[in-house]
């Protein structure tokens, strides 16, 4: 096995672990989640959501 840095070994060798990413889904998902409870407004809502689809679609280009 090869050496790799903390955070982006396998698990158990089946799951891969990606602590910055992991970090990213928590902090959108916290977004999209407190938006969707509080927001008031459908454009705040709508900005977050379509904003956020930005991200991950930048962050994951393979994706489309």
């Amino acid at each position: 096995m090869e050496a790799c840095a903390f955070g982006n070994e396998p698990l158990f060798d089946v799951l891969n672990i990606d602590l910055s990413e992991d970090a990213i889904h928590l902090v959108t998902g916290g977004a999209m989640a407190s938006v969707g409870f509080f927001a008031r407004d459908v454009r705040v809502v709508r900005a977050v959501v379509s904003g956020l689809g930005v991200v991950y679609l930048l962050r994951h280009p393979g994706h489309l």
